[in-house]
């Protein structure tokens, strides 16, 4: 999972996709 955690982080770092991103990641945690 420390993996999955990564991609996660990779994702709340890209500015763009930052909105987006960040609703897909916290519906996954």
């Amino acid at each position: 999972e420390d993996i999955k955690e990564g991609n996660l982080v990779s994702f709340e770092v890209v500015p763009g996709q930052k909105g987006p991103s960040a609703v897909n990641v916290k519906q996954l945690k």
